[in-house]
């Protein structure tokens, strides 16, 4: 090949330039005052301000066009040899190659699509060999850098709590990633997991935190439909599953006395344990039906893990009872819980089960238990003479009373002479 060896200096420049020139043309030296400026014309390269030189023949943007295609647009038309797949090399930011499995010309001749391989949301870099357009003449090409558009897929599913999701993509979705109606849930059985809202985590767009009903801990499904990504494209793969957390809930409720009821929670609760309308207590009958609340005047923490609570009640019955919680429980975080019921044995108070004359004056009264100070006060009981229907005539006034022995089971109270 015959070519010229030039030296070119720019102005006030103190290191050379050397080019050649292929067999080319080039322009006289243009004299700019006492200075020389001497400017090259090469094929193909458009120079600032000089509209006459014609558009070149590299490739002037890269594009993916879905996860395995990518668009190729060159500056004029090209020959065979720009629909050779070995004249394309796709890698990807840690040098894996991505397979170039087809090339064809779109509907012009400037335009060439490559099938590739599933590419995935990372940098990709181009490199063009060996491609000349239609006349000939060979493209210069440094390569180009772009970001893959992969199919959108999920990626994992997976609950961090008894009503969060957490969703991951493998890449950025759109704005309809956050209708919580594109989520369908479901156990087991196909009953539905209700989610009530979805919110991107990070500024990527590809994680979704949904929230959720209160799970069980079952195998779910999740189902995404209408979702797409920032192309609008939907998604390859719209399914996956994850284990549902189940939150801390009621397993075990048992009376320590007649007043006091112990609960015992899976989890940790929050402080609305601690509201008396958080439980509803009824006493059963021996079918199992409700017949009477039993009020619930206090609840306090026993320890400091936040799973045992103290329930305080009016005097029980011995009978049954069924204790449940109400949708104002929740765990630490302040989520609700589901409602969770169990049933316990009240345990009645002492109570008076025997009084007998030991002479005119005293009276000794047996209890079912250990009763307390109060029953020394004479206020506490009343004695009346009966007629002979059963009906009080005339109450017998009581001046004091003691307990006998230290069992507190047994009672001594002092009256007015009785009568036969």
């Amino acid at each position: 090949m015959n070519f010229r060896h030039f030296r070119v200096v720019a102005l006030a420049a103190t290191v050379a330039v050397c080019l050649l020139a292929f067999n080319q043309q080039w322009s006289p030296p243009e004299t700019a005052g006492a200075a020389t400026m001497t400017r090259l014309r090469l094929p193909g390269v458009a120079h600032d301000g000089d509209s006459s030189v014609p558009p070149g023949t590299g490739a002037v943007t890269v594009s993916p066009l879905k996860d395995s295609a990518i668009r190729v647009t060159y500056v004029s038309p090209m020959g065979p040899s720009a629909i050779n797949p070995a004249n394309y090399v796709v890698t990807s930011q840690v040098g894996d190659p991505v397979q170039i499995t087809g090339v064809q010309f779109n509907q012009e001749r400037s335009v060439v699509e490559l099938a590739t391989t599933p590419q995935s949301f990372a940098s990709y870099t181009l490199n063009i060999n060996n491609v000349s357009d239609a006349s000939g003449q060979q493209v210069f090409f440094e390569g180009r850098k772009f970001t893959g558009n992969p199919k959108g897929a999920v990626v994992s599913v997976a609950a961090t709590s008894s009503t969060r999701v957490v969703v991951a993509f493998n890449e950025p979705m759109a704005d309809n990633a956050l209708a919580p109606q594109h989520y369908v849930i479901t156990d087991p059985a196909g009953k539905a997991l209700l989610v009530t809202n979805a919110q991107f985590d990070g500024p990527l767009t590809m994680v979704v935190v949904l929230t959720t009903a209160a799970q069980a801990p079952v195998l779910y499904q999740l189902r995404i439909d209408q979702v797409t990504d920032l192309g609008s494209d939907p998604l390859g793969v719209k399914t996956g599953s994850f284990t549902g957390i189940s939150g801390p809930g009621l397993i075990s409720a048992a009376a320590t006395d007649a007043t006091h009821v112990t609960l015992t929670f899976t989890g940790p609760v929050g402080d609305s344990a601690l509201a008396a309308s958080t439980y509803r207590i009824d006493r059963l009958d021996g079918q199992g039906v409700a017949v009477a609340a039993l009020a619930v005047s206090g609840a306090r923490f026993v320890g400091d893990q936040r799973k045992i609570i103290e329930l305080t009640t009016p005097p029980q019955q011995a009978a049954r009872y069924r204790i449940a919680t109400t949708t104002a429980l929740t765990d630490v975080a302040g989520t609700p819980l589901p409602i969770k019921t169990v049933e316990f044995d009240g345990l009645a108070g002492p109570g008076l089960s025997k009084a007998a004359s030991t002479d005119a004056t005293h009276v000794t009264l047996t209890f079912t238990g250990p009763v307390g100070d109060s029953a020394l006060a004479v206020s506490t009981y009343q004695v009346s003479q009966l007629d002979a229907l059963g009906v009080a005539i005339a109450p017998l006034a009581i001046s004091s009373a003691k307990f006998i022995g230290t069992q507190r089971t047994i009672v001594e109270i002092t009256t007015q002479s009785q009568q036969t």
